[in-house]
């Protein structure tokens, strides 16, 4: 018998079948007398009777448990490999999911955009088409009228939308647990 063979002859509760040829190699090897031993006095210990506990022990336990201060572990860096990292920054996962439905539904995506900016740009217009009637009756707002301007103005009012966003969303959850009555 190896030693390997020992220690799974101890972790399989030391079967009667191979006591013999365990019997045999503690007599050579050390340590795995020393294994043997140590198991031996742990079944010991096992098979006798426990005293039991004072009484009133697992109230004073109890007690001195929950009047103790709980402290987090703190978790040890991990290093994950670069695209590991990478795979589960927001950012990448964000951009990956666009990618696919870019993939999987691109033209989908084109027509609703499409009709958004249609939607935006129909308020826009008339704003600018009256814009327009002005700058056409005045020389110094004649720069209005171009189309240029229209779209860069659209351009712009999307970045203010997307700045005002965590506001906007800020505000409303204030709103909503106000009116649930939580704090």
């Amino acid at each position: 018998m190896s030693c390997l063979e020992l220690r799974r002859w101890l972790d399989q509760g030391r079967p009667e079948r191979d006591a013999a040829a365990a019997r045999a190699h503690t007599t050579s090897c050390v340590e795995c007398a020393a294994l043997v031993a140590a198991d031996q006095a742990i079944e010991r210990l096992l098979m006798e009777d426990l005293t039991p506990a004072p009484v009133g022990f697992t109230a004073r336990l109890m007690a001195r448990l929950e009047a103790a201060p709980i402290a987090a572990a703190p978790l040890p860096p991990v290093d994950l490999p670069w695209w590991l990292r990478a795979a589960v920054d927001p950012a990448a996962v964000l951009a990956l999911a666009l990618a696919s439905l870019v993939v999987w539904r691109g033209r989908w995506l084109w027509a609703s955009a499409a009709l958004a900016g249609n939607a935006l740009g129909g308020g826009l217009a008339s704003f600018f088409s009256s814009a327009a009637r002005v700058a056409r009756s005045s020389p110094a707002l004649d720069w209005l009228s171009s189309p240029d301007i229209g779209l860069g103005v659209e351009i712009g009012f999307l970045c203010l939308m997307l700045i005002a966003a965590p506001a906007l969303y800020r505000s409303v959850l204030r709103l909503t647990l106000r009116a649930a009555g939580a704090r």
